[in-house]
């Protein structure tokens, strides 16, 4: 008897390796990833809403924009040390966090490097060199921050809504919830500069 319950011991134990190991290799293939299927429709239902109003077509460029670290040497005021952001991973969302819990985790892990963007059958993504200004809005997307059931979802953008003889550029953060199966705007908060 003793025998026969070692050799259960060892039968599982060696499946609870394996399964361990298949969900690390799991959650390393999800960390390298690109932008889901979830992701775009997060952007379909987010280009419209960023171009309301205006007669230009909406176009996002072909690839995500990544976290950077501030240039601090470049800042007229000086930044104690002590609160300087060293590692992107340090930087914080509290704002999307209070929205989707720590959907601010999983948006600083995704955009720690630029993606490609495929282009979509609802919008158009293309190089920046390709764009004219007097037809077109030029939208930078960041990768999506999703929460853990993917109905809360947040992204962070920059819109050029220059035009001729004035440069300008919306700075934004929107905040999406999933309604069945369609993503529904929430709200969106920006800067125009």
């Amino acid at each position: 008897m003793p025998r026969k319950s070692h050799n259960v011991a060892v039968v599982l134990g060696a499946v609870l390796l394996g399964t361990t190991l298949l969900a690390c290799i799991g959650i390393q293939s999800s960390k390298s990833a690109g932008p889901t299927q979830q992701e775009y429709a997060v952007y379909r239902a987010l280009l419209p809403h960023i171009s309301e109003g205006s007669k230009k077509r909406i176009v996002a460029a072909d690839h995500t924009s990544a976290l950077r670290l501030p240039e601090y040497d470049r800042d007229p005021t000086p930044i104690p040390v002590e609160l300087r952001i060293t590692r992107i991973e340090e930087a914080s969302f509290p704002e999307f966090d209070d929205f989707c819990g720590r959907c601010g985790n999983d948006f600083v892990r995704k955009n720690l490097k630029e993606w490609p963007l495929q282009p979509g059958l609802e919008y158009l993504s293309v190089p920046r060199a390709t764009l004219t200004h007097d037809d077109s809005i030029l939208v930078n997307l960041s990768r999506v921050g999703l929460n853990v059931s993917h109905t809360r979802a947040v992204v962070m953008f920059t819109a050029d809504c220059s035009d001729v003889g004035t440069m300008c550029v919306e700075l934004g953060q929107a905040y999406l919830k999933r309604k069945g199966d369609e993503w529904i705007v929430d709200r969106v908060s920006g800067n125009v500069f």
